[in-house]
C-alpha cells in the first residue's frame, strides 16, 4: 500500500544552457523525492521544489560542494530555513535555481539534513522539529554579477 504524501507536486529543474527544461511530477512517492534531491549537482540540476495543494512549499537548492539550502513555508507568508553552526565560514557559494549566490554559511546544510527536512515535509507538511529552523527576511543569496 502506497502512503499518500502531503506534497502533491515535485518539481526538479534541468538546465540545458540558459534554459530550464525541468519537469513536474504529480503525486510523487518518497523515493522519487529523495532521488531528485540526491541528483542535485549545482550544475544542471540545482533545485527541487515540493508543493502542496495549498500555499505550503519547500525548496531544496544546491548540491555543488555537498552544500544545500532548504527553505519552506506552511502558510505562503512566513518562510523558514534550516540552519546549522557555520564553523567560522561567512558565506558559501551555492547554485540554486540555476543562479550562483553567496549564502550565509549557516544556511548551507549537508545532504542528510536536506533529506531529513524533505521527508518530514513531504509526508505531513510539517517542518521537522529536530532540525533548527530560522525565519529570515530574505532567504536568498547576495548575488554577484
Amino acid at each position: 500500500m502506497v502512503k499518500t504524501m502531503f506534497a502533491s507536486t515535485l518539481y526538479a529543474d534541468q538546465w540545458e544552457g540558459p534554459r530550464d527544461t525541468g519537469k513536474a511530477i504529480e503525486k510523487p512517492e518518497l523515493a522519487k523525492i529523495e532521488n531528485a534531491i540526491r541528483a542535485l549537482d549545482g550544475r544542471q540540476k540545482t533545485l527541487v521544489s515540493l508543493e502542496s495543494e495549498g500555499p505550503a512549499r519547500m525548496d531544496i537548492g544546491g548540491g555543488n560542494g555537498g552544500y544545500y539550502v532548504v527553505s519552506a513555508t506552511v502558510d505562503g507568508q512566513q518562510f523558514s530555513t534550516v540552519t546549522r553552526p557555520s564553523k567560522g565560514q561567512s558565506t558559501v557559494r551555492i547554485i540554486a535555481g540555476g543562479q550562483p549566490g553567496d549564502y550565509p554559511a549557516d544556511l548551507a546544510v549537508d545532504l542528510d539534513t536536506a533529506l531529513q527536512a524533505a521527508r518530514a515535509f513531504a509526508a505531513s507538511g510539517a517542518l521537522d522539529g529536530s532540525l533548527r529552523w530560522e525565519g529570515r527576511q530574505s532567504l536568498g543569496p547576495s548575488i554577484r554579477i
